[in-house]
């Protein structure tokens, strides 16, 4: 058995759109985790949740810290 088998958890990588952070989404993904990647550029993290899923097969629900909430009023 595995000893770090991560199936069925869920990881949040900040800055994992590049560098150490795409490094470590892709370490934790390949041990099956769900990832979650919040980084400032939504550009940037919609091409490496795309890049990555060509690479080792997952895709990243991605946040960026511009995303307005819910109740936030738009400008």
């Amino acid at each position: 058995k595995d000893l770090f088998d991560l199936s069925g958890k869920v990881a949040v990588v900040t800055g994992g759109n590049g560098g150490i952070g795409l490094g470590m989404a892709r370490g934790l993904a390949s041990k099956g985790a769900t990832l979650s990647i919040w980084g400032t550029s939504a550009t940037k993290n919609a091409t490496a949740s795309r890049a990555n899923h060509r690479a080792v097969g997952w895709f990243a629900n991605t946040l960026s810290s511009g995303a307005q909430s819910s109740r936030e009023p738009a400008q």
